[in-house]
């Protein structure tokens, strides 16, 4: 069926201005979006801007929504677990801005964004020690200054994180360098004249710099150094720290202290004495994307009885990014995991996230992803003049004949308005605009039908009966477009530019993307959440890394309960966030939800659950899951009643960053390419080239930036 043209298919803007169609609503197209029409720019109102979105909400893989169902109704429903980290300047700074301009101009009071979010610097590795897990709490420290503000941190502010960091969580690992043998004092004692040695060398260095070096990031002071310090002479320096320390450790790894300390140890000097051998800050990181992480350190750390190569903190950095290809988390035939994780990128990542963090290392959300970010993202963007075109999928991208434009835009359009207006997403939920978990369907044509065919309209691979086919014309309806559709989808709606473009075909296949799979258990009063007790007497309020658990990343949210609502029954009294990839075996989508649940019963209940819970905390069993259904059963039919996801959707798919890859992202706009398409998302080459909140956020700000300069 072919939609009949009207208003409301089309943007005409008939006063000259420059008709940008966005295609998709995730972070990164929203984020260009708002760069586009922020009115402090000279120009935004040259722009009309109209956004094109499958389904009823906007977010992309970062998309939420809250329950209408009466047994739940409120409830916080995520894509997976979402939260910021301290140096995400770029996403801190359109926020902030967001909110400010919704209060001031428009009326819209949501606060300040820094009330949106709560500072996290706690997190727990779990170590598996002889059959054991052993939870190792991480503490990150804090400083006085605010995400999203200017300036960068200094190299001594650098440094000063780095001794804090050893003060939070080394202090009481003093005792084995002080009480053990004649021989691992004086290496300890060794481990500190090195130490002395190359920082006072490093401090004198900086006094020779030029003046206006005090004033750069520590980045660009330390790539000063690196110039000035022949290689040899800092790995030689490092050698001997890292040497007088397994020294000084060596005989008390059985220890969770002292073989911690070393792990850490290990780790820094390793990577440095990379960075050194490989020149890396004068060639740049990228100059090592050809290797994976772990290939690429190994032959920078010295022999340890692979104490660092098995240790919980290497695997982290892999889990927390879902960095394995296919998803698969298993060993392959040679033993090997399937991570990949391309060493540049990573080491960029880790070194932003240590070094240049503000107030707090991570942030939590006050609330759904949706709640604390896409709401008023649209909410701004509509009250700017931005249209919004709910339901209309986008099929495909034909460009011209030339190959240098993107002519037509072939989209579907999945349901109507009752009156042919414009949809109405949001729901107030005590006071709150918020995302709904599902369409609205009162407003549509056909709407209770459409309701009880069950179908997935965020589903690109779903048509429902009724909808019909469009066509976007360019110099008629759009004169540029942002294309803000993930790389997962790419396949079937740049197909076209795929067969025509060597460079799209390289792109799309080189940057990888994975499945991933989340559960939100809800728990009732008293109950502890299964597999993560606090261990050690220590509170959990962090993020839990495990290698162990098919769902490996953790999160305790138990302070959105309060925003979820949970009128007129039983309130639950902990809230569990799990994600981690998912395998893409089975194919079958069917198959794949019940393999996730599969692994949320192993990770509620399994043999491992037991481990790392307090001695005095009662056995988990499934009737401690809220369940507020009616003639709510017993047993294990009540995982029914939390939240599984298995995120399947060629979009919804998570952008790796392989080893090899980055050299081959497309950039948000070449004009030896097309023309008139620009590129938003965190699958991009945008600095950061990996899968973020950021990331998305930068490729937006970099594609606004090409087509208004």
């Amino acid at each position: 069926m072919v939609c009949s043209r009207s208003a409301n298919d089309a943007t005409t803007s008939g006063d000259g201005r420059i008709r940008v169609a966005v295609l998709g609503g995730g972070m990164g197209a929203l984020a260009a979006a708002a760069a586009l029409t922020d009115p402090r720019k000279p120009g935004a109102s040259r722009f009309a801007l109209t956004i094109y979105q499958v389904g009823w909400r906007l977010g992309g893989k970062g998309a939420s929504g809250r329950s209408l169902d009466p047994a739940t109704h409120g409830r916080i429903e995520e894509h997976g677990l979402h939260n910021l980290f301290g140096f995400y300047d770029n996403t801190f700074r359109l926020m902030r801005g967001v909110y400010d301009e919704l209060r001031v101009r428009h009326g819209v009071d949501r606060g300040g964004f820094m009330d949106a979010v709560a500072p996290e610097s706690a997190a727990v590795f779990v170590e598996e020690i002889g059959g054991e897990a052993r939870p190792w709490h991480i503490h990150n420290p804090t400083n006085a200054r605010i995400p999203g503000d200017d300036g960068e941190l200094s190299l001594a502010e650098a440094v000063r994180l780095a001794l804090d960091f050893l003060r939070l969580n080394l202090a009481n690992h003093a005792r084995p360098l002080t009480a053990a043998s004649p021989e691992s004092v004086a290496a300890a004692l060794a481990v500190r004249a090195a130490v002395a040695t190359v920082t006072t060398g490093l401090t004198a260095l900086l006094r020779l710099a030029p003046g206006d070096m005090s004033d750069r990031p520590w980045w660009e002071q330390l790539a000063w150094l690196a110039d000035r310090v022949p290689p040899a002479l800092v790995v030689a320096a490092l050698e001997l720290v890292r040497r007088g320390a397994y020294l000084a450790l060596r005989r008390s790894f059985a220890e969770d202290g002292p073989r911690r300390l070393w792990i850490l140890i290990h780790f820094a000097t390793a990577v440095m004495i990379g960075l050194s051998r490989d020149r890396a800050f004068a060639r740049g990181l990228e100059s090592l994307n050809h290797l994976d992480f772990r290939a690429w350190l190994r032959p920078h750390m010295m022999a340890d009885g692979e104490l660092l190569a098995r240790s919980v903190l290497l695997r982290v950095v892999y889990d927390s990014s879902f960095a394995y290809r296919g998803g698969d988390t298993r060993a392959s035939i040679d033993g090997a995991p399937q991570a990949d994780y391309e060493a540049g990128t990573l080491l960029a990542g880790l070194l932003r996230a240590a070094f240049t963090y503000k107030g707090a290392f991570g942030w939590k959300l006050r609330g759904g992803t949706g709640d604390v970010l896409i709401a008023p993202l649209y909410q701004l963007l509509r009250a700017r003049g931005v249209e919004f075109r709910f339901f209309h999928r986008v099929d495909a991208l034909i460009p011209a004949d030339d190959g240098r434009s993107i002519e037509r835009i072939v989209c579907t359009r999945q349901a109507r308005t009752l009156d042919d207006g414009e949809y109405a997403p949001l729901v107030d939920f005590d006071g709150e605009l918020c995302w709904p978990n599902r369409p609205r369907w009162e407003l549509l044509v056909d709407g209770p039908a459409l309701a009880d065919a069950r179908l997935d309209l965020e589903d690109p691979r779903v048509t429902p009966p009724g909808a019909c086919a469009s066509t976007l014309r360019r110099d008629v309806d759009f004169d540029a477009v942002i294309l803000g559709i993930p790389p997962g989808a790419l396949p079937m709606i740049a197909s076209r530019l795929i067969e025509q473009n060597p460079r799209w075909k390289t792109a799309i296949t080189r940057v990888a993307t994975t499945r991933t799979q989340s559960l939100q258990v809800w728990l009732r009063r008293g109950a502890v959440a299964p597999g993560h007790g606090a261990g050690a007497g220590q509170p959990i309020t962090g993020f839990w890394y495990d290698a162990a658990s098919p769902l490996n990343v953790w999160a305790d949210m138990s302070h959105l309960i309060a925003r979820e609502g949970w009128n007129g029954g039983e309130v639950p009294g902990h809230l569990s966030y799990y994600v981690s990839p998912l395998a893409d075996t089975p194919a079958d989508d069917r198959a794949a939800l019940a393999a996730a649940r599969a692994n949320a019963v192993r990770v509620l209940a399994g043999p491992g659950a037991a481990q790392l819970r307090p001695a005095d905390a009662p056995a988990f069993t499934w009737d401690d899951l809220l369940d507020r259904r009616p003639n709510a059963p017993t047993g294990q039919a009540r995982l029914d009643a939390q939240y599984l996801r298995a995120n399947t959707h060629p979009s919804e798919r998570y952008v790796l960053s392989i080893a090899g890859s980055t050299v081959h992202r497309l950039s948000p706009h070449d004009p030896d390419d097309y023309r008139n398409l620009y590129l938003a998302g965190d699958w991009t080459y945008n600095g950061m080239n990996c899968g973020a909140m950021e990331s998305a956020v930068l490729g937006g700000l970099l594609a606004a930036k090409a087509l208004a300069p």
